[in-house]
């Protein structure tokens, strides 16, 4: 065995043990760690997820209760320190987010004091990029803080779907996470958690949005404490500062190197310093084994490549001084031209000068020539909404991500967009097996949809509403929904393979049903058998890849947990 097959062999050990033990595995990361054993890993993610199926759920609060002035409607997800819960505040009356501390951490007096006291301190945070904090209370031993319910996308789904972003794109981000953390370090607080799957874009606005402040820590001189013995790093290890990685305190530089993590991931899809376990990470952080951005994304501009590559430096002394000076270096990247704009420029300037001079030497009847037309503006980026529903007993109930969905559910989605758009609709397990939701024959709605109606998906068989049906059980489903303001017809026949929901077929929860069905649609077969459905993230990523197209892309994904119900 060649030293690297040892090395890929110790790797994927580790990844069974990781799935061993109970523990997440980022997956994108292991596949883009070691692409030559793609074949290994997704088998590995098969075997987590019928390990999952198998296994107990570690027990929870049962749904619905009351935790002091909230009414907890439903988990939607889990937190860095505990769960999170939509919940209803009853003296507001709106929907907020419930972090509440995990059993095992609650128990703990200190780490119970740190985490109320440290949601009060965000309480004080006022930004327009930072989720709002309302409060933090313990009842029934169970600390918590609840906060904005914020409906969108992290920006490491939005990298899931799309792909790498532009510089524009980038710097923009970039610019609003700077004024959250502005807005943090003003309290004399560092966030520790700065990375893309604690951002979120708004799906109404835009807004980029500040989140997960579970694992924030406050920084105030009179509060130090020496680090103890064993304690673990918060956050992504790939993405925290290199002194945190050596045991040194979190500070604001540390937050800023976290964010030249966070752009270098936007524009690459890649960590600057990528490694699986934490003995090979410290190992390259010693030596300074980084990737260089500027090899992986040779069209992105000198300046936006040295304000990262600033950020990521490992001596904290050599970073922006503060989060308002990298503003500030990002807001000139946003002003200034692009190199090819100057050029233009200095184009058009010399042709001025020599007609000029071409008119002032040439003789006879001089004709003014028509004026040249204004190209029109350019149209904005492709904006839509989309809420998902669940309709039982003739009610309908919207579903946050993360709900749980049993064979025999019914579901449906609105979607309203500002222009004609042409939709397609998805639902992916977890295996990546993909089944087409939208557009289906046989109903009234088609592309393109009206603009600025709710379009209720899938559509309605001679008027009558026609739903979605769960119509098995044993993992998750995502559900994916792409918009486009022209027909995309590589999309189409990539899928055109694919198998397709029947709305309104019978639920039949046979055994063999529950074994050859996918999971939303109806309890036809696929008629196609041989066709190895591609991964959705692929072909969606394929779409996308046209710059100029991707200002007329929307997409929306959402994950619905459907677990196994028993024989």
């Amino acid at each position: 065995m060649t030293p690297e097959e040892d090395d890929r062999h110790k790797r994927l050990l580790e990844l069974a043990q990781t799935i061993a033990d109970g523990k997440p595995v980022d997956w994108n990361h292991a596949l883009e760690a070691d692409p030559d054993s793609s074949e290994s890993i997704e088998a590995l993610r098969v075997l987590e997820s019928v390990v999952a199926a198998h296994v107990d759920p570690p027990p929870s609060i049962p749904l619905p209760f009351t935790w002091g002035p909230l009414e907890v409607r439903e988990k939607i997800g889990d937190g860095a320190f505990g769960e999170v819960f939509r919940a209803v505040d009853t003296r507001l009356n709106c929907d907020v987010a419930l972090k509440l501390l995990s059993s095992s951490r609650a128990g703990s007096s200190r780490a119970s004091q740190q985490f109320l006291n440290e949601a009060r301190a965000l309480a004080k945070v006022r930004s327009d990029h930072v989720v709002i904090v309302h409060g933090a209370d313990v009842h029934e031993g169970r600390p918590g803080l609840w906060t904005d319910l914020i409906r969108g996308q992290t920006l490491e789904q939005l990298l899931t779907i799309s792909g790498p972003l532009g510089e524009r794109e980038a710097v923009s981000i970039g610019i609003e996470l700077c004024q959250a953390l502005a807005a943090i370090h003003d309290k004399n607080l560092v966030h520790r958690d700065v990375k893309t799957q604690n951002v979120m874009r708004e799906d109404r606005t835009g807004r980029i949005v500040l989140m997960d402040f579970g694992a924030a820590a406050a920084f105030l001189p009179d509060e130090a404490v020496p680090r103890e013995e064993g304690e673990s790093v918060y956050g992504t290890p790939l993405a925290v500062a290199p002194e945190i990685l050596a045991g040194g305190p979190a500070t604001r530089k540390s937050d800023i190197y976290s964010l030249g993590v966070l752009l270098f991931r936007l524009v690459t899809r890649r960590y600057p310093i990528d490694a699986t376990t934490f003995r090979e990470l410290e190992e390259r952080h010693r030596t300074g084994h980084r990737t260089s951005l500027r090899e992986v994304r040779s069209d992105l501009s000198p300046g936006f490549v040295n304000i990262i590559e600033q950020a990521l430096d490992p001596d904290p002394r050599r970073r922006p001084s503060g989060v308002g000076a990298m503003e500030r270096s990002l807001a000139n990247r946003k002003k200034s031209a692009s190199p090819l704009q100057i050029l233009l420029a200095a184009c058009v300037s010399v042709a001025i000068v020599i007609g000029g001079v071409w008119l002032w030497r040439s003789p006879g009847p001089w004709h003014p020539r028509p004026p040249v037309p204004v190209s029109p503006a350019p149209k904005p980026a492709l904006a839509a909404t989309a809420s998902l529903f669940r309709e039982r007993d003739g009610k309908s109930e919207r579903l946050m991500p993360g709900a749980r969905v049993v064979p025999g559910d019914k579901l449906y989605l609105e979607l309203t967009g500002d222009d004609a758009m042409n939709v397609y609709v998805f639902n992916q397990d977890e295996k990546g097996n993909v089944f087409v939701l939208f557009p289906l024959p046989g109903l009234d709605a088609a592309n393109p949809l009206p603009p600025r109606l709710s379009n209720r998906l899938p559509g309605t068989r001679q008027g009558v509403p026609e739903s979605w049906q769960v119509t098995s059980a044993g993992g998750s489903e995502e559900l994916f929904v792409v918009a486009s303001r022209s027909p995309l017809a590589a999309l189409e026949q990539e899928l055109a393979a694919v198998p397709r929901a029947h709305p309104g077929a019978p639920v039949e929860l046979s055994r063999e049903v529950l074994q050859t069905l996918r999971g939303i649609g109806g309890t036809e077969p696929s008629s196609v058998d041989a066709a190895k459905p591609p991964r959705l993230s692929e072909v969606l990523a394929k779409v996308s890849e046209d710059p100029v197209r991707s200002k007329d892309l929307w997409v929306w994904q959402t994950r619905l947990a459907n677990p196994e119900t028993g024989p």
